[in-house]
């Protein structure tokens, strides 16, 4: 009986699939295309400092638990 409880308890954790991501990340990773395209080597730095200030998934997402 415990065991067939805890199976239960694990496959309700268990979601497939991963977070979705940040929409201000996907701007920023947006941006960072477009400025490496361009060769602007100064606000390429600049993203990345924004993008490592910002978490990259949504914590709460939906389609996970945690």
């Amino acid at each position: 009986k415990l065991d067939q409880y805890v199976e239960d308890l694990k496959a309700e954790f268990d979601v497939s699939g991963n977070r979705r991501r940040h929409p201000l990340v996907r701007k920023l990773q947006w941006e960072m295309t477009k400025a490496k395209r361009s060769g602007d080597t100064k606000l390429i730095r600049q993203i990345a400092v924004k993008m490592r200030s910002n978490p990259n998934k949504l914590i709460g997402s939906g389609n996970r638990k945690i």
